[in-house]
């Protein structure tokens, strides 16, 4: 399963802010509650789903028309690698998803 979309880093409080919700992180195995850890290679963040809930960050959760729906907001040092306005290209993997540049081809 590989799943491409495409987004930009949007300002939140003064720095950038990348933000995913819904069924792409649901399928990809980021389901509400499901910590994850997250590796920064410099010019690419890889999030990745941990084992025994010992990762440093946890899914949201927000309710739409009743059902859960899973959220990852992402802003501390993100502003360092993607200033804001920056094209991303986000692929969706079973338990992985890699953010780096990319507009839309």
């Amino acid at each position: 399963m590989n799943v491409l979309t495409f987004t930009k880093t949007k300002r939140h409080r003064k720095s950038s802010r990348i933000w995913i919700e819904g069924n792409r992180l649901r399928d990809a195995g980021f389901g509400c509650g499901q910590t994850y850890e997250v590796f920064n290679f410099g010019d690419a963040l890889m999030l990745s789903i941990s084992d025994n809930m010992t990762g440093c960050r946890t899914v949201s959760a927000a309710q739409r028309k009743g059902k859960p729906r899973p959220i990852i907001d992402l802003g501390a040092g993100v502003a360092d690698i993607f200033p804001e306005g920056t094209p991303l290209r986000i692929t969706f993997m079973q338990d992985e998803i890699i953010i780096e540049r990319g507009a839309r081809p």
